[in-house]
């Protein structure tokens, strides 16, 4: 079984963002357009729903 790794999300907003986890329960605090911030795998589905990041492919 493939254990999946951190998802890199992207803001593109122009303000700060803070977005909890419904699965793991983290914050996730982004702070200005084009920050970056790891997202537990768990937390991946739906952070892909908020507006304004997106998920990076790396």
């Amino acid at each position: 079984m493939r254990v999946a790794g951190p998802s890199f999300f992207e803001h593109l907003g122009g303000g700060n963002l803070v977005v909890q986890g419904p699965v793991s329960g983290k914050q996730y605090r982004v702070a200005g357009q084009g920050a970056t911030v790891i997202v537990d795998p768990r937390d991946r589905a739906s952070l892909k729903g908020v507006p304004l990041i997106r998920e990076l492919r790396r």
